[in-house]
């Protein structure tokens, strides 16, 4: 019987052997991550050493965005899910379609955020035109000079840029 009971034994050796190297496996991955992170931190920052080039983000992902994609995310912040950007000659063109018309105040916030967020990301430009929508249908273009935008945006005074504003209702059949 001592003989079924090596053959036990030896049948349970290589598990018990390939247990003990995944967990030695295991140990020195995570000693070597702890390591890793101590020389980093005892450096005190700064750049990246070369040996850590796998822990570097991609440059492109850093890049400062355009200024049409800098009106584009202050209009998606500010709800507003459907946009476009447009500039050419010194004029930009936003055009922002509002999720709901329920009263006059949804209208002039969207024209109010595209005229600040145009006049903050293109400060050679100089005339700004805000054409707003709703669905599919065209509701009204707000233009101004970017000069008197950046001015009434920079002391916060609404009724100063609604009066330096020219409105233009727009048709369906014009479109803007």
């Amino acid at each position: 019987m001592t003989s079924g009971d090596d053959t036990k034994r030896g049948a349970g050796a290589p598990a018990g052997r390939r247990r003990g190297l995944v967990i030695g496996l295991a140990v020195v991955t995570v000693v070597g991550a702890i390591a890793v992170g101590v020389a980093l931190y005892a450096r005190g920052g700064g750049p990246l050493p070369d040996w850590a080039g796998i822990l570097r983000p991609p440059e492109a992902v850093l890049e400062p965005s355009s200024p049409a994609e800098s009106v584009l995310r202050t209009l998606r912040l500010a709800g507003y899910e459907r946009a476009a950007v447009g500039d050419a000659d010194g004029s930009v063109v936003v055009r922002v379609e509002t999720p709901g018309v329920g009263t006059t105040a949804d209208i002039q916030m969207a024209w109010q955020t595209g005229m600040a967020a145009a006049s903050a990301v293109y400060p050679d430009a100089s005339t700004i035109v805000v054409q707003v929508f709703a669905s599919a249908q065209p509701l009204v273009e707000v233009s101004a000079s970017a000069e008197g935008v950046r001015a009434a945006v920079a002391a916060d005074d609404a009724s100063a840029l609604r009066r330096l504003c020219t409105f233009r209702y727009l048709s369906e059949l014009t479109g803007g």
